[in-house]
């Protein structure tokens, strides 16, 4: 037996469900014509862009320019073409293609930059390494992650009969300063050798910043509590015990430091006390700390595309704050 709503629904009116099966059907008609308008404008789109790559090779300025504007607005879809060109015979049009390819990789670590630097929080890892993206975007972070992950393995076998985590401190100290030799450079101090990390982890020559960066990803990779102080022209890194901590200089050896000392330094530079200076900062505050220490480095060398994308960054993260 039928109940009450059944007997409704069939009893609707049959002009609605002919209406329906109309509007369906009219559907299912338009997607193949949807469909080929869409594949048509691709083939369009390719069509064009293989006619420009064509042009790659000329050396008129106003054609090039143009070449730059409609290349970098087709993004990836130009991609495999300047790929192709840059293997070309032609040497105007390797070069091109390679200058363009080039640009095109900045621009997507500029975006990536911007975007990371918005973050309310971010690792600092991951933000110095990809920071060295900014003149290199090729760069593959792995490796260096690898060696950090190969410091972390081995403090972890000589620590293993310690009885506190300062002893287990000590033994990261030794080992990165006295086994790897991490310490400050005599040469040029301000050398984007000596600011990015994976320059950093090749040489074991750096900046306070990216010594004590290097400090610090292996002290979390063991399980080590430690922070970087904020000190004005020369970051320090506090390794905490149970009750105690220490603080300790990485670039001169990763040589520890009392307060009293470090209250010297700043009466010796003129500088008052704050005591947030001696407080770990927030991994984004010190990764704003490092992309001013590049954009100091870069304009010593004059690279403005670097510059650029250093400063869009630091005014992506006012915005974001």
């Amino acid at each position: 037996m039928k109940s009450p709503e059944q007997s409704a629904e069939q009893q609707a009116d049959p002009a609605e469900g002919k209406a329906g099966s109309e509007s369906l059907a009219q559907g299912a008609a338009a997607l193949p014509q949807l469909l080929l308008a869409e594949d048509e404008a691709r083939r369009a789109d390719r069509g064009h862009l293989r006619a420009l790559a064509r042009l790659l090779g000329d050396d008129s300025k106003l054609v090039r320019d143009e070449l730059r504007l409609q290349f970098h607005a087709a993004g990836k879809r130009g991609r495999p073409l300047l790929l192709k060109a840059s293997k070309s015979e032609d040497a105007r049009t390797r070069g091109h293609a390679r200058t363009l390819l080039l640009e095109l990789d900045r621009a997507a670590v500029r975006r990536r930059l911007v975007s990371f630097a918005t973050r309310a929080r971010v690792d600092l890892e991951a933000g110095l390494l990809l920071l060295g993206r900014v003149h290199d975007p090729a760069l593959d972070a792995r490796p260096y992650r690898r060696t950090l992950d190969a410091f972390a393995d081995e403090i972890e076998r000589r620590s293993e009969s310690c009885g506190t985590e300062l002893e287990r401190a000590g033994v990261l100290c030794d080992y990165l300063s006295k086994t790897f030799g991490f310490s400050g450079g005599d040469g040029d101090y301000h050398h984007p050798d000596n600011v990015h990390l994976h320059r950093v982890l090749e040489t074991r020559s750096g900046l306070p910043l990216s010594l004590c960066a290097v400090y610090l990803f292996v002290a979390r990779r063991v399980g080590l509590r430690a922070s970087i102080l904020p000190l004005p022209g020369h970051v320090m890194l506090r390794l905490h015990g149970l009750r105690t901590s220490r603080i300790v200089d990485p670039f001169h050896g990763c040589r520890i430091r009392s307060q009293a000392s470090l209250m010297s330094y700043l009466a010796s530079h003129d500088l008052g006390f704050d005591s947030s200076w001696f407080r770990g900062s927030s991994d984004r505050t010190l990764f704003l700390r490092q992309v001013n220490n590049l954009v100091q480095t870069y304009s010593e060398r004059g690279f403005p595309s670097e510059i650029e994308t250093l400063l869009d960054t630091l005014d992506a993260a006012d915005l974001g704050a």
